[in-house]
């Protein structure tokens, strides 16, 4: 008894230790700041921007990610939805970016808490 109550407060402090790092990804993007995205980042992504998805490496999907942040002035980020997927480990938070070019979409899916896909859209 005593090892599963162990077990429960490891396991709800990592989680919230995780939700807390996903709040810093999305105000991370309105401070063009991407180290706590990249330290998430698996070796290897899916990855967008508006148009032709594509596997890259970590340092091609953040120097992609920085050029496209850097072209914009951005006046708010959020997040808007977080969910959990139906295969165990997997969850996807959904976020909005307003900029001076418009609104777009960002979707970040997590793998056994590492980053495996990440899309900015059109809104």
């Amino acid at each position: 008894m005593r090892k599963t109550i162990i077990l429960l407060f490891l396991f709800i402090g990592s989680g919230m230790q995780i939700f807390a790092q996903n709040k810093k990804i999305v105000e991370s993007l309105a401070n063009k700041d991407l180290s706590v995205l990249e330290n998430m980042m698996n070796d290897q992504i899916d990855f967008c921007i508006n148009d032709g998805q594509k596997l890259v490496s970590k340092k091609e999907a953040i120097a992609s990610t920085l050029a496209f942040l850097n072209g914009l002035n951005i006046k708010s980020s959020r997040k808007i939805h977080t969910g959990d997927s139906k295969a165990q480990g997997t969850y996807y938070e959904v976020g909005k970016l307003k900029t001076d070019k418009g609104a777009f979409r960002v979707f970040i899916y997590y793998e056994n808490d590492k980053v495996v896909e990440f899309r900015i859209d059109n809104y």
